[in-house]
Order: C-alpha cells, then structure tokens, then sequence
C-alpha cells in the first residue's frame, strides 16, 4: 500500500491514504485486471476505415447530449460583500451578571448602496441575548454596528457556552454564522476542562468536560503539544518556538513563556506539583522548571529525539522515551543523572507508570506494540500488541486499565493492567493521537488529531459519545477537575 508521509517537529506518522481514495484504486485495478485477461484469453480482429476528412455531424444530434450538462439556464443563489462581526469574540460572567457585546455589519467591501441585514442571536439555556432580533444598514465601504446584551441567570451552572448569530441580507443571501464564546464562572471559580493543543493553530482550547462545550481558545507558543498541570497552572510544550507556555487554569489567562531547549515534545509535573520536566526533542535531552519561579534549569542528556515521559509516583524516577534511539531513559531524581537505558521497540513514543509505580508502559509507535519495564529490574517483561502507529498511552487513576492511542487504526485499546493483556479496540475517529483520563477515573478523553476533534468514552463499557470540534490537528489532551 502506497502511504503518505508527515512528518511534525517532535513526531512521526504514517498514514494511509484516505479509504475513497483505496476504493476508486482497487475498483480500477479490478477493471484493468478483467479486461487484461479478456483481450489476452483469445485472438482479436479490429477492423476501421479513415475518410478523407472529419464527420461534423458526428454527436450533433440531441440525444447525443453528455446527461452532466443538461439544456436549461443556470441561476445562482444571492450574494452579499457584507459579513457580521461580533466584539469581543469571548467573554467570561459570574452566573446572575450581564456585558454587553457590540454586533456589527461590515460592509467593507460593497461597491455601491447599502446593504441592510438581519441578525438573530440564539442563546442556550441559563443565557440569554437581548434583543435577540435586529435589523443593521451599512453603506458602501462602511460599517454599522449596535449591541447585544449577554445575560447569565442567577442558577446558570458554571462552565463554557456558545451564542450563535445567524444573519441574512435583504435580498436572501445568508452571511456566515459568528459564535460568541461565553465562561459562566465566578471570580476565581474553575471548570471542570480538558485541556486540548491544537498543533497548527497554536492554540489550546478548554472544552468543558461536563456539558461538552468547547471554550474560547488560548493562544499559545508554536506547535503546542504535551501538556500537565501543576500548582494550579497548566504547561504547555511549544515545538516550534523552544518554550513552554503557562496558563492560569482558573482564568485561562497566559502567565509567561519559558524558553528551554530544541523542539520542547512534553511535559511532566512531580508528584509534589514543585517541578515539571520538559523533552527537548532536538536536543536529546530533559530539562527541570521550577514552578515557584517558572524558570528553567540545568538540561539532562537522554536518548535521540526524546518524546513522553513521566514520573514516578514517589518523584525518585523519571522514564523517558526515546523515539530516535528505541529506548527509554531512566532517570535518577536524586542525581539527576540516567541509570539504566532499556531497548524497546521501534519508535517509542508514550510513556506512563502504574500507580504503584512497578511498571512503566511503553508505546512503539513502530512496531505497533507496548513495551512492559519492571521498574525493579529496568528489564522488558512483556510486550503487548495494539493497534496501529500507537502513541499516547495513560492509566486510568485506579490503575485497573491502561488505554493506547492508535493514530493508524483510529480508537484507542484498552489494556487490562492485571494481566497485561488487550481488550476489544475501541474506535473513536482518524489519526487517534493522545488519550486523558478524567480525575475520577470514569472517563477518557481522545483526541482525534485527523478530524481535529476530542470524544469522551465511558470507561465502565467502552461507549464513545459525539465528538468535540476542536481546532485544527489536535495533539494533546489533559484533564481537570
């Protein structure tokens, strides 16, 4: 099979081509092989006679007609050069309060008269958009603008909403749709979020994890990926621009940028929340960020073209997968220094450790396989197969079940942490890239970085529930309370 290959900063992937593309492939090759082996089967004879000039009323007549272009004029929908704009594109109110938001018609690019249009503001419940009808002229060239104002009632819960303005011209056309994106939360008040990094975006995008709502998205440093919370603030590993970028996960608000070393793949916060660890991709190595003063310290060398990695749950370890080099680091907290290098697979790539911190799992994005180290011996004890281009890999809190992310089979495999064995796969969508479990264990986040979506599953029976829109080639995923 033919593939197609993209490669990003920090990471590798295969993917095969899109299925119509395989269906229209295999159906003409099954046509050639049938008339390959009819013209072959026997001998043939064609027989034709060349006149000394062309027929003109060869395929004049009127049944001769193509069925694709039928007599008949063509008409077209109506159009407008206006668009709506609505400012600010987010906002954030305490349940009970009000703000106002100014809607407006640009008209920017019309070249003569007005344009008049009509908007409608739709609310979800607990809000409310006043007035929800209303009718704005712009002249040529010109805009004109009035204002909505956004209520949240007193019993409205917390979390992210959307208002949708929907608006048409006076002569039919239909302007593109805004969203107004809305945080219903008190002073200082979180929501309960997964946190998800959309690669080409540079941004992050917070999708409330109880009504599924996705909020305004935070903009972030360069190919955002790898993300962990620690001390109340979320980390967020840059490939592209070297640095790691911190936001108040109880406003969503950056905090500062931490410049570290080449092409930052991930990050890992230590079971007392004081340090997060950071893989520097391009360097071949692991740095420490001191989360009181948000500064980076002095760089580990590991294996080439390091990617996951994680702690041990008493912080004295921290593993490492080395995607270029097909082991994993281990590290020794106290001295800073790598103790032992175990061989793996092809490709590692995901990294996690049991609760009781006596296996380390490991995916093989290569060889489509996890790899079991003890920790007491830093040997292999087993190797598992999964999916497809295996990437993320997470244990539940409970540490029953360990859920690897299949970017080339699309769903995620549970694996049972007991025996160390593999359950039924489940299927979430294209390129299923990094997987989160909720703090109460009950659900599991998947990122589908294809289809730039996330989809929650019920843990208990593997149901998927409707994916999330998020931004575009998601990566990353981390969960709050």
């Amino acid at each position: 099979m033919v593939r197609r290959h993209r490669r990003r900063a920090g990471h590798s992937r295969l993917e095969p081509p899109a299925r119509h593309d395989r269906d229209i492939r295999r159906h003409a090759n099954a046509a050639a092989d049938v008339l390959h082996r009819s013209l072959l089967s026997r001998t043939h004879e064609l027989d034709f006679n060349l006149s000394t000039g062309p027929n003109t009323q060869w395929g004049t007549g009127s049944a001769d007609a193509p069925p694709s272009f039928g007599a008949g004029p063509v008409t077209f929908p109506a159009s407008t050069r206006a668009a709506l704009d609505v400012t600010p594109g987010q906002i954030r109110i305490a349940p009970g309060s009000s703000t106002t938001v100014t809607v407006a018609e640009d008209n920017s690019l019309g070249t003569s008269g007005p344009t008049t249009i009509a908007y409608t503001a739709t609310a979800p419940s607990g809000l409310t958009a006043g007035p929800a009808t209303a009718t704005l002229t712009a002249d040529a060239g010109k805009t004109a603008s009035t204002t909505a104002t956004i209520t949240a009632a007193s019993g409205t819960a917390t979390g992210y909403y959307q208002v949708e303005f929907a608006a048409h011209a006076s002569n039919g056309a239909t302007l593109p749709d805004v969203s107004l994106l809305v945080t219903v939360a008190a002073a200082g008040e979180s929501i309960p979020t997964a946190y998800v990094s959309n690669y080409s975006d540079n941004t992050v995008t917070p999708v409330d994890t109880r009504t599924h709502n996705a909020g305004p998205a935070i903009p972030v440093g360069g190919g955002p990926d790898g993300m962990t919370v620690a001390g109340g603030k979320l980390f967020v590993a840059d490939n592209n621009t070297n640095n790691v970028t911190v936001i108040d996960t109880g406003t969503d608000a950056v905090l500062a940028t931490i410049p570290v070393g080449s092409v930052a793949a991930d990050v890992a916060a230590t079971p007392d929340g004081k340090t997060v660890w950071v893989t520097d991709f391009g360097d071949g190595t692991v740095q420490p960020i001191d989360v009181a003063t948000l500064t980076a310290g002095t760089p580990i060398t590991v294996g080439s073209q390091p990617e996951r990695l994680a702690v041990s749950p008493d912080g004295t370890q921290l593993w490492v997968a080395n995607q270029g080099s097909g082991t994993v680091s281990d590290v020794n907290l106290t001295t800073d220094t790598v103790s032992h290098t175990i061989a793996v697979g092809s490709a590692p790539f995901g990294v996690t450790v049991t609760p009781d911190g006596g296996k380390i799992l490991i995916t093989n994005g290569g060889s489509s396989s996890v790899s079991v180290i003890d920790a007491a011996t830093d040997a292999v004890t087993t190797t598992i197969p999964v999916g497809a281009g295996p990437q993320y890999v997470q244990i539940s809190p409970n540490g029953q079940s360990a859920y690897v992310a299949d970017s080339g089979a699309g769903g995620v495999t549970p694996i049972d942490v007991a025996t160390l064995t593999a359950g039924s796969f489940i299927a979430t969508g294209s390129g299923a890239y990094a997987v989160g479990f909720s703090p109460d264990g009950t659900t599991a986040w998947a990122v589908d970085s294809n289809v730039n979506n996330v989809v929650p599953i019920t843990v208990a029976t593997g149901a998927v529930g409707g994916p999330v829109t998020v931004g575009n080639v998601p990566d990353g995923v981390t969960v709050t309370n």
